[in-house]
Order: C-alpha cells, then structure tokens, then sequence
C-alpha cells in the first residue's frame, strides 16, 4: 500500500510540475507554443510537422514554407486548427490509405496554406473498387472546413479504384471556401476539381485545372449529394482527350443546389457535355455556349462570349462584396469574365499608388513598390472630371525605388490617377493594375 501511495504521489508531482512549466510559459516540447487558442504549436520543419498527428485536437501555426523529404502518412482524424499563415507544404508521396490526403480525415479547420503537389501519384494498391476510399491533396475526407487554400502541381490518379477522388478532397460533409484549384491532373478515373462526393458546401472557390490524360471530367464536384455549389466557378484550362463527358460545375445533382456559379468550358469537347450540371436546382448560373458549343438551357443558361463579360448578365449576383468584373478592353482581368473579390484583394500588388496631392504647382504621386523584378516603367495615367485622360508620366525602371514620389506639373486639370505597371515583352498591355484614386486639393 506504501508504494501504491508512494507511486501516486509521485505521478500527481509531475502532473503539477508540468502544470508550472506551462504556467511559466516553459515549453515541454522543442517546438515553440503550447497548442492552445491563444498560443498555438509554431512549425517551422518537417519534424515538427508530425505533431500534428500525436496532438490532433490542437491549435497550429506554419512559420515557414516546407518541403517533405519522405512518404507523409495522412493524420488519421484532425480535429484541431491549422493555420498555414500563407505558407507552403511541398508533399510528392503519401502512404497510401483508405482516406488519403494530407489529412485522412478533417474534423477541424485548416486554411490560408498552399499544397504543392509534385508528380503525386493516388494508386490504390491492395484496394478494391468496392472499399470506401477516398483520395485528395488535402483530406481524404472533409467533415471540417478548408478555408482559403490551394492545390498546385501535378497529379496522377493511376487506379480506377477509388470511390471518390477530387484534388482537394475525395468527399466533403463540410465547408470548403475561398480555395483556388490548380492542377495539372492525369488520371485514370473521374475527377471532381474541388472534390468529388458533395454533401456539404462548397463556396467562393475557382477551379483552372488542366487535364493531360483524363476520364470525365467535373469541374467542381462529381456527385452532389444534398450539398451546396455558391459563389463559384470553373475555369478549366485544357482537357487532352475531348471524347469524353463534360460537366462545368457538377455531374450528378441528387437534391443538391448549385447558385450563382458559371462555367466558361473547354472548347473541342465532342463527348456528352453540360454547361452547369446534368440536372438539378440551379439558380443564376451560366455557361459560355461559344466556348463549350451546347445551347442547351435544361443544363444552366447559356450565353455568348461577351454576354459573359458583362455584368449585366448576372442576374441578383453580389458584385458588391463577393463578384467582380473588369469590362475594360485592355489586359482584363480573368480575361473579362467575373472573378472572386478575395482571390484579388489578398494578391500583392508589385506596385500601388496611395495617394496624389496637389502641392504648390505640382502634383505629388506617393508610389509604394514591392517588387521591381519585372516592372520594365511605371505608368500614372490622369483624368478629369470626366473621366477622361488628359494626361500621362512614364517613369523608367532605372529610376524606380523601392517607394518613391513622383512630382509632376499641375496643369492639366486633373482630378483623378490610376497607376500601370508594364513589362519588357509587352510594353503596351498593364501587367499590374490598380484602383482610380482621388487627387487631393
């Protein structure tokens, strides 16, 4: 009985021993934090990475980009925080599982990080067509939320195998928001570009995949179980066999809404194609019918090239807060047709002009540069009160710096500035623009 009490004494010494570490703000571990809210694990290599699966309930951060050096072993059931702060996770292998991802399964929440998938392959070895596996560069599954990710690189599906297959997620019961799509897929089944089973939400996210061996093709979701498709939309840029089916944002739609998305398509497609999806409820959705070459209108409503770039087009559409559209003709953004407020408001501009100020006879123009890299000469175009230029100043790259005021005569009546930047190659077309700003007086 002594020892008992002595052996339960000492453990209760340690527990308050570890207690007073952490009150004292000691860490027990190498990595920085505690895994709480308020303090979270801070990562910063591959080793500390692995946390993740002994602590799944806790709170992380990425301080830094990594790049995995050997076979990453999906985290079984993440029910924690993730918090890539913007950084990248370079990932070429998994172990292969019945939910296969960075994540097996996602409980928790994971968002503003980059996946880069180098030649990762999905082979399904030892797996039958009838086991539940699922596949994605993120999570097997999504029971969570993704927030403000992306997928870029190369992916290849080499098994027919799997029950569901997307390049974020095989099967979503959660959220996936504002996450961008990227990749270069070949693959020997069915892919979904955001995930492939849909029974939760899917919201503000764009796909731009690219197909170099490919079965049908979903530029979204493949099956939509119930779930929502909102804000969205699908910009694929190339599908290599154009024999096969096409569907722009879903293939089946059972119960499933899909609002306020377009597909612009791929043009060539000879085999069954739908502009939207295949049925379903769907709200204010359209297609470009030129690019895909189909009219009909039981799969979305279909409408010219130019129709597409024009916001009128859009009816009850949120161009307020969540769409945008650029109608301008030169260098437009996504190539005129409407874009996602947040993909372009979080992008760094490699130049900004933050104000013009009207100052004894001049004109002084506060430019802050980020990167000069591939700035060939600055352009500040001016406009009057009508909005039309009435002049212009071209600034050389010799004689830009990192932030720099530019002065130039006030004689020219203007009221307003817009700032270009051009590149060496073309040296007519923006490569970077930015708001119209008032000039003060």
């Amino acid at each position: 009985m002594k020892k008992k009490i002595f052996a339960l004494t000492m453990v209760i010494s340690m527990l308050f021993s570890c207690i007073a570490y952490a009150n004292e703000g000691v860490s027990l571990f190498a990595v920085s934090g505690k895994g709480t809210e308020a303090n979270p694990f801070r990562i910063t290599n591959e080793e500390e990475l692995l946390l993740l699966a002994d602590f799944p309930e806790c709170y992380f951060e990425l301080e830094n980009d990594i790049e995995l050096t050997s076979a990453w072993e999906p985290v079984a059931d993440f029910s924690g925080y993730f918090n890539g702060k913007g950084h990248t996770i370079t990932v070429s292998e998994y172990v292969e599982k019945y939910k296969m991802g960075f994540f097996g399964i996602l409980n928790g929440t994971v968002e503003n990080l980059t996946f880069n998938a180098v030649e990762l392959e999905f082979s399904n070895s030892g797996f039958s067509s009838g086991d539940k596996a699922y596949a994605g560069v993120i999570a097997g599954k999504v029971n969570g939320t993704v927030r403000n990710c992306k997928v870029v690189g190369n992916i290849n599906v080499k098994s027919a195998d799997y029950s569901s297959v997307g390049v974020i997620c095989g099967t979503c019961s959660g959220t996936i928001e504002k996450t961008i799509s990227e990749a270069v897929i070949s693959s020997e089944r069915s892919i979904g570009g955001i995930c492939s089973t849909l029974q939760g939400t899917v919201s503000e996210c764009a796909v731009f995949n690219d197909y170099i061996k490919n079965s049908s093709i979903y530029g979204l979701v493949e099956s939509l179980n119930g779930g929502e498709i909102i804000n969205s939309y699908n910009f694929d840029k190339n599908v290599s066999t154009k024999s096969v089916g096409y569907r722009g944002i879903a293939g089946s739609n059972g119960g499933g809404k899909i609002i306020n998305c377009y597909s612009r398509g791929i043009s060539g497609i000879t085999g069954t194609k739908y502009g939207i999806s295949s049925g379903g409820t769907m709200t204010n959705c359209y297609y470009d019918k030129v690019v895909l070459g189909n009219t009909a209108t039981a799969y979305g409503t279909p409408k010219s090239t130019l129709a597409m770039k024009m916001q009128v087009t859009y009816k009850d559409w949120d161009f307020e807060n969540i769409w945008g559209i650029d109608e301008s003709e030169e260098n437009p953004i996504n190539d005129g047709y409407p874009y996602l407020k947040w993909m372009h408001e979080n992008a760094a501009q490699p130049v900004t002009l933050s104000s013009a100020k009207a100052v004894a006879g001049n004109i002084v123009f506060d430019v802050k540069i980020t990167d000069i890299t591939d700035i060939y000469m600055l352009h500040i175009a001016l406009y009057n009160s009508n909005n039309e230029l009435c002049d212009y100043i071209v600034v050389p790259n010799e004689r830009l710096l990192k932030d720099a005021f530019v002065v130039f005569p006030d004689n020219n009546g203007a009221t307003s500035a817009k700032i270009f930047t051009w590149n060496e190659e073309n040296k007519i077309e923006p490569v970077a623009k930015n708001e119209l700003i008032q000039i003060e007086r």
